[in-house]
């Protein structure tokens, strides 16, 4: 019986794989030739090795590393070594979707942050304006909210609090949370109280993606999930530090007053650009929300 041999121009066009590529596989014992020319030092492959060698550009195609290939080429049932090889490759690469998944979220998140901070930053203060200039009123849809609320106390509004960002975040990333938004903080107290008060009913929320939440999380994640329905709020946009922050809020509250709205509910500050965002406070952006409804009596 003849043997066909390839020689290592014609295995390399066969199989589309660089002769530079096989002379590698040479080296490193992964796919020796079937025979060596003692004159020449030609390289010569047999049909069987061209097999082996489609079986292993499919595996290089999927990132399989050499070491793990040279494991099943040489194992006494290479099938079954094979098998296992790809069940692990599998669960590697849904691992690496789902975190391909994670990472476009939160670019995706950040993107739309930046193109908010375009149209917002146009139309923010950094200084009181007497006559309410640039307050809005927006509708604010539905959120399903990641939260945490505490008491703080020896509170300051000019400081954000570290810990319980740092919580909220850590929750977030452990249970591969896709946000839906910036984060916001809303104060549970009378209007404009967190300016004065060293004690503050402070609640930092998270809008995240429903989608996002896996069936089995939703026990340990219920403390800390709330629905949000839609409601109407008188909006402004700040620029700046948070010690100029009580001037928008003055400029939201005489909007309402002077439109004859009232609050009817929790104003909260949504953090466009905040702290852990820029170098310089300086350039924080803040979107206060103060939800509010016609009032029932006329000016």
């Amino acid at each position: 019986m003849i043997i066909k041999y390839y020689s290592i121009g014609e295995a390399a066009s066969v199989c589309g794989i660089s002769v530079k590529t096989l002379r590698y596989y040479d080296k490193i014992g992964l796919l020796p030739p079937a025979y060596r020319n003692p004159k020449t030092g030609y390289r010569y492959y047999q049909l069987d090795q061209l097999i082996h060698l489609l079986f292993i550009k499919q595996l290089r195609e999927i990132n399989v590393p050499l070491s793990t290939i040279k494991q099943v080429i040489n194992s006494p049932d290479v099938i079954k070594e094979a098998r296992v090889v790809m069940n692990s490759k599998v669960q590697q690469i849904s691992e690496d979707i789902l975190m391909l998944a994670e990472m476009h979220a939160k670019a995706d998140t950040l993107l739309r942050r930046l193109k908010d901070i375009e149209v917002e930053g146009a139309t923010s203060y950094g200084k009181f304006n007497d006559n309410s200039d640039g307050v809005k009123l927006e509708w604010i849809p539905d959120q399903t909210l990641l939260s945490i609320r505490k008491t703080i106390k020896h509170y300051k509004n000019e400081e954000i609090n570290i810990s319980l960002w740092g919580k909220l975040l850590d929750i977030a990333n452990r249970y591969r949370l896709i946000s839906a938004g910036p984060i916001s903080v809303i104060y549970h107290c009378r209007p404009m109280e967190q300016f004065y008060t060293d004690v503050c009913d402070y609640e930092i929320v998270l809008p995240i993606k429903v989608s996002s939440i896996e069936d089995g999380d939703v026990g340990e994640l219920r403390p800390y999930l709330k629905e949000s329905p839609g409601f109407n709020a008188a909006t402004l946009t700040y620029k700046g530090n948070y010690q100029g922050l009580i001037f928008p809020y003055l400029q939201i509250m005489r909007w309402i007053n002077k439109n004859n709205y009232r609050l009817n509910g929790c104003i909260r500050d949504t953090f466009l650009v905040s702290p852990i965002d820029t170098s310089s406070r300086d350039y924080c952006l803040t979107k206060i929300l103060a939800p509010a409804e016609k009032s029932s009596q006329k000016a």
